[in-house]
């Protein structure tokens, strides 16, 4: 009758505490909304098309993603790969197409995060993703298009030719740095992560303009007056739309 007793009372101990109501973490999981919207649907292509990039240069050419990291962060390392033409090569132009899509799923992310897309339509979200990558494909070649005419201008070609390599290597170490928050956003959309994911790009395209500015201050037959123009048409101006369009929102909302 004892053993009977303690069989009851731990049926009526499970009962009580091994609901999931009863369980912190559970009780956790369950709050956590997992309403992705359309663009969980086939941001998984995008995934794939952007982990197959990596997976590539990874595979055929190992020691890229070690080169371009360390090129980040030592002057010393980048212009060792700019003189020795590693910087752009075929490696370097498969994380550039890979930070194009990482880039232009942020940008459709922040869209929808706004309101500004009509929620529930696949093939049009599907749509504005690939208008906002079409841009950005004619964005970044218009961009050095403007920088080779300024080098011309002001016969800076070295300086140049160093700064197009310094944007090369943060685009590409960005690509890498924001796809595991920008893909994980898409299924779980928290705006920590939105926010954090523009804060890393901010921070990276800071450093890369002020890394920029010293690797030109070095080369020979620099120009402070094509710096100063460069920057300001091009460097500057899209980020600071991008900062007033991110005060607008927040201080409407």
């Amino acid at each position: 009758m004892k053993q009977v007793g303690m069989i009851k009372k731990s049926f009526k101990f499970a009962k009580k505490y091994m609901d999931p109501g009863h369980i912190p973490f559970i009780s956790l999981i369950n709050a956590i909304p997992r309403e992705t919207g359309p663009a969980g649907d086939w941001a998984i292509w995008v995934l794939v098309v952007s982990l197959s990039l990596v997976s590539v240069v990874r595979f055929f050419f190992p020691g890229h993603i070690r080169q371009i990291s360390t090129a980040v962060w030592s002057i010393r390392h980048f212009h060792i790969l700019h003189k020795e033409g590693v910087v752009l090569y075929t490696p370097g132009y498969l994380f550039k197409v890979n930070f194009l899509l990482v880039l232009s799923l942020l940008i459709y992310q922040s869209l929808e995060h706004t309101g500004l897309i009509p929620e529930g339509n696949i093939i049009g979200s599907f749509r504005i993703f690939l208008l906002v990558l079409f841009l950005l494909m004619v964005f970044y070649p218009v961009k050095s298009m403007i920088m080779g005419i300024l080098a011309w201008v002001f016969q800076t070609g070295r300086a140049s030719s160093a700064y197009f390599s310094n944007i090369f290597v943060f685009n590409q170490f960005a690509g890498l740095v924001l796809m595991p928050l920008v893909f994980i956003h898409a299924y779980n959309p928290f705006d920590y992560l939105l926010y954090s994911a523009w804060a890393v790009l901010a921070l990276l395209n800071l450093y890369k303009v002020f890394r920029g500015s010293l690797l030109s201050f070095d080369a020979a037959g620099f120009s402070v007056y094509y710096l100063f123009l460069y920057l300001c048409g091009v460097e500057l101006a899209p980020l600071l739309l991008i900062i007033k369009a991110a005060s607008a929102y927040l201080f409407n909302h």
